[in-house]
């Protein structure tokens, strides 16, 4: 059982139907029966465990790991994406002397994901404006692209911005090194999605998880910025 912070109450139910594992929800007060959650269907015959962390219902069965908003399935967590961004020079206000580098992660408004590789420096520059653009992605859950840069020669990415994703997305940089944010971008691998793995649960403001010997964790005060 779980509530959500806005007090809508839900039993979940872990069956073998069918000969693979299905998750059932009623919300009380609301369900007169219980109803599949067919987003979370599984491949496998192994029950799912379930573990409350802020808002969301987490879960996974080895195979599967999925969270939940009372609503709506997703993934749980955003995998990085496939390629560095591509960065192209045009006419503009930026002058860099040695030049930046970028990095992005695709997300929600209330998510990040991970972080990808780092675009090549831009080099030096007068006068330039610099248009990124970089991969797509088949998550549905992904509404956001967030974009990290370097300030001119640096080596630490802080916040630039984020853009609307829907299938594609451009973003034209004119930012100065005094005007980005002093949000840092996630660390290598940081925010990446959990690897498929049972156990589920929470204790010390963490997620664990674990398959055959190895336990995992979410992080806490180590995070950036992300989920």
């Amino acid at each position: 059982t779980w509530q959500l912070w806005g007090g809508a109450y839900f039993i979940m139910l872990s069956v073998q139907d069918g000969g693979t594992e299905k998750v059932y929800k009623l919300k009380v007060g609301t369900d007169t029966n219980f109803a599949v959650l067919s987003a979370a269907n599984s491949t496998s015959t192994t029950a799912f465990d379930f573990a409350i962390s802020g808002n969301y219902l987490f879960f996974g069965n080895g195979t599967d790991m999925w969270k939940y908003d009372g609503t709506t399935v997703t993934k749980w967590g955003i995998a990085k994406p496939a390629a560095a961004p591509t960065v192209t020079p045009g006419a503009g206000t930026l002058s860099p002397t040695s030049g930046y580098r970028y990095k992005v992660a695709f997300g929600t408004t209330t998510h990040v994901g991970d972080i990808s590789d780092a675009a090549l420096t831009t080099g030096a520059g007068t006068a330039r404006k610099y248009t990124i653009t970089g991969s797509t992605t088949s998550d549905g859950q992904v509404t956001r692209v967030y974009i990290y840069r370097t300030t001119d020669g640096g080596g630490t990415y802080f916040y630039v911005t984020d853009v609307a994703y829907s299938g594609s997305w451009t973003y034209d940089d004119t930012t100065t090194d005094v005007a980005l944010s002093t949000i840092l971008a996630p660390d290598k691998a940081q925010n990446q999605p959990p690897v498929a793995s049972r156990g589920t649960t929470f204790f010390a403001n963490r997620l664990w998880t674990h398959t055959g010997d190895t336990v995992y964790f979410s992080n806490f005060e180590e995070q950036h910025t992300g989920p």
